[in-house]
């Protein structure tokens, strides 16, 4: 069970939110957090189809196994490919964002980012080529280092919550809405290895679920400790940048 959510939470929580907290509150303002959980309800709808149709399998694929059975072996290996598609271009672009955020660290870093990219790519494969249970512990583990600091930087933001100039314009929301797309997706990946997982019927429901809500609610607790911190725009330098502090005394967050 820790695996499976590892492996949904590890999908969903990635380079998007450190890259569009800053984006997100220019373009929504303070109906960004009202544009967060929106997006996150209907990928919890999807999430929940999804979770019925892994009740019913206990083979590894996911999508491409729902598809083919569904509408044939054509169908289905058009969704596998084009799944395998995303995956590849989304670690290219996962792979080049922490190249770019650890020369902030490492300034000899900033030279190399193609280098560094493309070791983290080699390094993952790697893993997962040895197997799946060394894969799946490689995501819990990943998850954690990146879930962890995140939580403690909402869970110190919700004291200051009452006073964020939230708002409700629809159309705003929904700017932001659209924008939160790229960080919400990836719960999908939880069904995948399905064929891996004991008790798969009852697990990866759980984790397709568990995982997507989870990262819902913690973004939009981070979007409503940016807006808190920064009720204005901010300026056009930080647009790669989460903009998430912790209170007073903490120091910054990155």
């Amino acid at each position: 069970m820790v695996d499976a959510i590892g492996i949904g939470v590890n999908g969903i929580v990635g380079s998007g939110i450190y890259l569009l907290v800053a984006p997100l509150a220019r373009v929504g303002g303070g109906s960004s957090v009202a544009g967060v959980l929106g997006c996150g309800a209907l990928c919890v709808l999807i999430a929940l189809c999804f979770a019925e149709l892994s009740s019913m399998y206990d083979r590894s694929g996911g999508p491409y196994v729902y598809a083919a059975d569904a509408f044939g072996h054509y169908v289905g290996f058009a969704v596998g490919w084009l799944g395998m598609a995303t995956g590849v271009l989304g670690l290219a672009a996962v792979s080049v964002g922490f190249a770019a955020a650890l020369g902030r660290f490492i300034p000899a870093a900033a030279t190399a980012r193609a280098h560094i990219a493309v070791a983290v790519i080699v390094a993952l494969g790697i893993i997962n080529w040895r197997g799946v249970k060394q894969g799946g512990r490689t995501s819990t583990a990943l998850s954690v280092v990146k879930i962890v600091p995140l939580v403690v930087v909402a869970l110190a933001g919700l004291r200051f919550a009452p006073r964020a100039p939230l708002a409700l314009v629809p159309s705003d929301a929904i700017s932001a809405a659209f924008l939160s797309i790229f960080m919400m997706s990836g719960f999908e990946y939880a069904a995948v290895p399905a064929g891996e997982v004991r008790d798969a019927r009852r697990t990866v429901p759980l984790a397709v679920v568990g995982s997507i809500c989870g990262a819902s609610l913690l973004y939009a607790l981070l979007q409503s400790r940016r807006w808190e911190r920064f009720p204005t725009s901010p300026p056009a330098s930080s647009r790669c940048r989460t903009s998430l502090r912790a209170p007073s005394g903490a120091g910054p967050v990155r």
